[in-house]
């Protein structure tokens, strides 16, 4: 009779985290990854002066978006979905804490990845300059930071 329990709770337990992977596997990731290049670039020169890399990044992007099967060209951070590279931290308001994956990205990452915004905006330019710096989050880490309380224009710490 033991057997059995044991052997009953064994399948429940495969069975049930093969339900959970499977609906995780399922569920939209929100952005589009298909026909996709990264290209790898560091500055081995180490160049200090920013008006020369600003410059050579933004020849860099004309170069590459004048090719005719370039749609958009967007810099980011080394880890860029799939790339099995994470920037992770902890991203807290008030008493709630919740760790995430942190992407450094232009304003071009959006259209790039056809990633859709279901609240408030996209950063611009005129962000760069700002007080505070901006971030997007997902709906889950809203959740789980705010709960049913409205995230914009709200002020989050991050730790890495």
């Amino acid at each position: 009779m033991s057997e059995m329990l044991v052997s009953f709770l064994v399948i429940f337990a495969v069975f049930t985290l093969m339900v959970y992977y499977y609906k995780n596997y399922k569920k939209p990731i929100g952005l589009e990854y298909k026909e996709l290049w990264v290209v790898n670039y560091n500055n081995t020169y180490n160049t200090k002066n920013t008006d020369s890399l600003n410059t050579f990044y933004e020849n860099l992007r004309q170069t590459i978006k004048s090719m005719p099967q370039v749609k958009e060209v967007s810099f980011c951070s080394d880890n860029v979905p799939f790339s099995q590279n994470q920037w992770t931290g902890d991203v807290h308001y008030k008493n709630a804490t919740k760790g995430a994956d942190n992407y450094l990205v232009d304003d071009n990452y959006q259209k790039g990845l056809g990633i859709k915004i279901l609240e408030g905006r996209w950063f611009n330019k005129a962000d760069a300059v700002a007080h505070t710096q901006p971030v997007i989050i997902s709906d889950e880490l809203k959740d789980k930071i705010f709960g049913s309380e409205d995230a914009i224009g709200k002020l989050v710490g991050t730790r890495r």
